[in-house]
């Protein structure tokens, strides 16, 4: 399932809680020396305030910020199943194991 489907069908399907979900991604910005640095972040499904065709927009640090799907890397449920992983391992499973 793509990125953009699952997140859709987390919103709007309501056998599903979107506000439980984690999503991880990658975080760029700019250090003190002004170079790029990546990091990886998480945020919770609740603060997703729209789905673009390749992007996301979220409520971040008092203001909304745009995700490009690419920098999406694990969709995670409030049961701790993953979801979706990045490279198409999409999955239904325990993060545990």
């Amino acid at each position: 399932m793509r990125l953009r489907d699952l997140l859709s069908k987390l919103i709007w399907d309501p056998s599903e809680d979107i506000s439980s979900v984690e999503i991880s991604y990658l975080d760029r910005s700019k250090d003190s020396m002004g170079r790029t640095v990546s990091r990886t972040a998480r945020l919770q499904g609740r603060n997703i305030v729209e789905i673009g065709p390749g992007y996301m927009v979220v409520e971040k640090d008092g203001g909304r910020s745009s995700i490009p799907f690419h920098r999406v890397t694990r969709v995670v449920d409030g049961k701790g199943r993953i979801r979706w992983l990045r490279g198409g391992q999409e999955a239904s499973r325990d993060q545990n194991t």
